[in-house]
């Protein structure tokens, strides 16, 4: 496997704070201004002005597949 580009870096944390938004008004907050927070393996975004922070894995174990973080994420949230 190769290294990412500086583009895909660019595109993969385009598309996590994208998530995070819609994913943040599909509960019903206010984002007027998302803030990248921290962007190595996982992109921690803030929902400004909400006090919110969402982690959205990006770089994942070769092995992890998209429904095993699934159920990992609703073990964590129930």
């Amino acid at each position: 496997m190769t290294d990412p580009t500086p583009q895909d870096i660019a595109r993969r944390t385009s598309f996590a704070v994208d998530a995070a938004v819609g994913a943040g008004r599909d509960l019903g907050l206010t984002v007027t201004d998302a803030k990248v927070l921290h962007d190595l393996f996982s992109v921690v975004v803030h929902l400004a002005p909400s006090p919110v922070v969402v982690r959205i894995p990006t770089v994942l174990p070769p092995e992890t597949g998209l429904d095993s973080l699934a159920a990992v994420s609703r073990r964590n949230w129930t």
